[in-house]
């Protein structure tokens, strides 16, 4: 199990508080415990919602032991939250960071790693004249303990990374995010048209720049489902809760969402047509009840409800009967958990797969179809080679039986002879049967396999 973290901002603070003694001390005094842990099968946006929620850059990943197995980061958010979708309207300007710290290029490391340390500041930007020159961050101070260079007598110009990457204040967010990736870093300077320092732009502004556009897509959710927004902030809280978990499923199939009492909130257009319900019907209605009118077991209810509650997500199929005929559906049932991961309801996601199911079948029918004609098929092929062989087995007895049948009728012979003639008929007889049994019994084999 993880006791603790130790980020390049525990190197700033350890150096600045410790001076040259640090390097004589253990870990354990100073790394971050205890530590904030989401387990690996949560989704990306709680994830988000941790790391927003505790103004961190990194949050432990832990498996169903709670063993460390991986660490996901702002970059790993930013990547896989899709900002595209969500920023690619906003400017630099509108998200960056304003109030700015910097330094002079001829100022000692270790003053100006107090000064991280004591605010808490990811960075320094080194300023001249009002444009950068450079950058001090908590992983140029991290690098340089790695090469093991006496930072007590160094000055920042010795230090800093130089050039400074920047971007124009109208720059779109998401090519600031692609310039980080591409780039390996974390933070960009905003310059003015002169070049001059206007403000700073990290992975920490886009995460937070997240936010605005995620709650006005919830809203816009809200307006397309025809839901009625409630005027207190408590109701309007709840609903932004459950729409967060919706917003992240396919608008397209049914949606039914619960608080923890199993009442329900939400039932979508798509929930109406593939479970026969209306809106009106059911919201505010008890879940359980519900299940219990469609003959569903209580303690199956129960045992998924318990799942949920230790993070799993739960996926299965059933059947409808309608008017129009039987329908299959796929479902999964999942927990809806708050900023400070409280699960505080229930989202329950249909699909009707009934064309999928009916193509599935109607390919496996296809097969079958097809399975038999290339038996039948097989065995006219061997009834074909059956004949051919006999005939070349009959084709010689026949022949013989001719023969002597016909020096019988050509004359008289003596009684011997007639006698040899009659048992060379018979033996060539014996083996036209002979031949005919062997091919039925080959037919008869081969209809067996088939």
């Amino acid at each position: 199990k993880p006791l603790g973290i130790f980020t390049e901002r525990n190197v700033v603070q350890v150096v600045a508080g410790q001076g040259p003694e640090f390097n004589n001390r253990e870990i354990r005094e100073f790394m971050s415990s205890p530590i904030l842990e989401a387990n690996q099968n949560v989704e990306v946006h709680v994830a988000y919602n941790l790391l927003l929620t505790h103004k961190i850059r990194r949050l432990v990943v832990v498996d169903d032991e709670e063993h460390a197995v991986g660490v996901v980061t702002q970059s790993n958010l930013i990547e896989h939250l899709g900002y595209e979708y969500f920023i690619e309207i906003k400017k630099v300007s509108q998200i960056m960071t304003k109030v700015l710290s910097t330094t002079s290029r001829d100022r000692l490391v270790s003053q100006a790693l107090r000064d991280m340390a004591r605010n808490s500041l990811s960075c320094l930007i080194v300023g001249e004249n009002d444009r950068p020159v450079g950058i001090l961050t908590e992983r140029d101070v991290a690098k340089m303990l790695v090469d093991r260079r006496d930072i007590w007598h160094l000055k920042v110009e010795d230090v800093m990374s130089a050039p400074v990457q920047t971007l124009g204040q109208q720059t779109a967010v998401h090519d600031a995010a692609k310039l980080m990736q591409k780039e390996n870093i974390r933070r960009v300077v905003v310059v003015d048209e002169d070049g001059k320092i206007v403000g700073l732009i990290t992975q920490s502004d886009i995460v937070k720049g997240l936010e605005g556009k995620y709650i006005e897509t919830l809203k816009e959710l809200i307006k397309d489902k025809d839901v009625a927004i409630e005027t207190t902030s408590r109701d309007l809280a709840e609903k932004t809760v459950y729409l967060k978990n919706i917003l992240h499923s396919s608008v397209d199939m049914g949606i039914v969402a619960t608080g923890l009492d199993y009442r329900i909130h939400y039932f979508n257009p798509g929930a109406e047509k593939i479970l026969g319900y209306s809106a009106q019907e059911v919201i505010g209605r008890n879940a359980r009840d519900v299940h219990l009118e469609e003959n569903v077991e209580i303690s199956r209810f129960d045992k998924v409800i318990e799942a949920i509650a230790r993070g799993k997500r739960h996926a299965f199929d059933f059947e409808r009967d309608r008017e129009d005929g039987k329908r299959f559906i796929s479902a999964s049932v999942s927990g809806i958990w708050d900023e400070e991961e409280i699960l505080v309801g229930f989202v329950f996601i249909v699909r009707d797969i009934t064309e999928k199911k009916q193509a599935e079948e109607a390919q496996r029918e296809s097969e079958r179809r097809l399975y038999k004609e290339q038996k039948r098929l097989e065995m006219l092929e061997l009834a074909n080679k059956l004949a051919l062989n006999l005939m070349d087995e009959l084709r010689n007895p026949l022949t013989a039986v001719g023969g002597y049948a016909a020096r019988i009728s050509d004359g008289d012979y003596p009684e011997d002879k007639l006698k040899k003639y009659t048992e060379l008929i018979f033996e060539e007889s014996k083996r036209l049967d002979t031949a005919l049994e062997e091919a039925v019994a080959h037919l008869k084999a081969a209809a067996e396999k088939a």
